[in-house]
This record gives structure tokens, sequence and C-alpha cells, in this order.
């Protein structure tokens, strides 16, 4: 975007005229990159939710309406959501959030796992073999569908689970934030706080404040960073997945624990 930002306008479209889709597969595009680039014209981004245990489950689908960017969330045929405690089905539409289980083709599995069918990675449900991804999701009440993050991701916090993929996205909407990883900080209290390693835009100001205030505008306050450490660039992985032991660490060094 930041090439097609120094084109003419006119050759910036024509540059992007015969795109129709753009698909990501392993790392999500944050929302202004989404509004960025559909800015340039009418094309598709599509977000695509894979594992090499099961395959594509579900993908986004990103594009103008009205003149403003609108994500759609679809879970694939063989794909639906289970109670993490339960391993029951949640209904769409229930307001429930689950874990995303594929029933696509499966590998046999991992090399030296003593799989019982009822636990861990690979599982027998309704009496076919299914992967629980550890991606959570949930079904929203108007019949739509949210990815809340993956499972690892996770950061407890006085009891409270905290999803750091949705953390990241709302800060990432901030126009002054160029990239951000969140991560859990260890404290003695709440066992964990929410932190976040945040790289700004060339010339932007930003302070912690105003990010951990974004946040609590959009999700429960709990859920807010309570400590920020801005650098130069973020570290990733050769994915582009986010390295949360980098960002863990970093935060770590500057709570001195």
């Amino acid at each position: 975007t930041d090439a097609l930002r120094r084109l003419p306008p006119e050759e910036a479209r024509d540059a992007t005229s015969s795109l129709k889709i753009i698909r990501s597969v392993g790392a999500r595009w944050s929302p202004d990159a989404k509004a960025d680039l559909l800015g340039f014209g009418d094309m598709v981004l599509m977000d695509v939710l894979a594992s090499s245990e099961g395959g594509a489950v579900a993908s986004w689908e990103t594009k103008k309406v009205g003149g403003k960017p609108v994500t759609s969330y679809t879970l694939m045929p063989h794909a639906f959501i289970i109670d993490e405690d339960t391993g029951e089905r949640i209904a769409r539409g229930s307001g429930k959030t689950g874990i995303v289980v594929s029933a696509g083709v499966l590998p046999d599995g991992y090399i030296g796992e003593r799989a019982d069918g009822k636990s861990g990675t690979f599982r027998v449900m309704d009496g076919k073999r299914v992967v629980v991804t550890g991606d959570f999701a949930r079904a929203e009440r108007d019949g739509t569908l949210t990815l809340i993050g993956r499972g690892s991701s996770v950061i407890n916090s006085g009891g409270e689970k905290i999803f750091a993929d949705e953390v990241e996205q709302v800060i990432a909407q901030h126009p002054g934030v160029a990239d951000v990883i969140v991560a859990g900080v260890p404290d003695p209290r709440w066992g964990h706080l929410v932190g976040a390693v945040v790289a700004l835009g060339p010339g932007a100001t930003v302070d912690g404040t105003e990010l951990a205030d974004l946040v609590g505008a959009e999700l429960a306050g709990y859920k807010k960073p309570r400590q920020f450490r801005f650098v130069d660039t973020i570290e990733r992985k050769a994915t582009g997945k986010a390295d949360r032991q980098w960002a863990a660490a970093l935060l770590a060094e500057r709570s001195g624990r």
C-alpha cells in the first residue's frame, strides 16, 4: 500500500484494476491494511484460517459495501464450533464462544501420540475423526461468526481469559500504530497482566494511555494493556506470525521480572 500511495491516483487505480481477489494465509491483515487496499479498487480481501492438521477451516471476506469495508467470517462446510468444557456443538446465533473443529481430510496424527479419541488435538466425534484446531470463535446473536484468537495466545488475568489476538486487532486500528504484539506479563497478584509491544508509524506520537483507552472503548476493561513497550520494529516469525515469546521477554524485562 505504501508503494501505491506514492503513485498518482490514476496510475494507482490502473495498477489495481485487474485485481479481483487477494488472499492471505497464516497472518491476518490489520483493519487499516484492508481499508488501504480497498481504497485502490473494488476487490475482495480474503483471510484464510488453516493448519497443517486440519487444512482450511474458515475464511474472512472483506469488501466495500456502501463505501465502507465490511467483513464476513465463514466456516468451511466440514468445520463447526464446540464448547471447550462439554465438547458439545455450539449452535449459530447462540452468542457462545467455543473452539473451531475440522472434520475434513485429516492426517493420521502426530508421531508417538497416544490418542484416546476423547482428548488432545485429534478426536472422534459422532463416529468421525476430527481435529480440534485451538482457534476460538463466537457464534454471534445475529447469526454471524467472530474469530477471537488462538487458545495458545490466551492471557489468564485474575481468572479472566483474554485473547491476545483480539486486543491486537483493536490497537492495530490506531492510525499511528504500524505493528503490535500483545503478550502476558507475570504479576504476583493477577497471575498475568496484559502487555503490548508497539511499533509506531513514521512521525507518529502515541502513548500507552491513548492505546489503553482505545482498547477499553471496544473491549471489556480488564482486557486493557497495563504495560507498553515501544520499539522501532516488531519481530515476527518467518511465517509472519506474532513472536509472542520475544514480546513477552521484552515486557518482562521492562517490568523487572
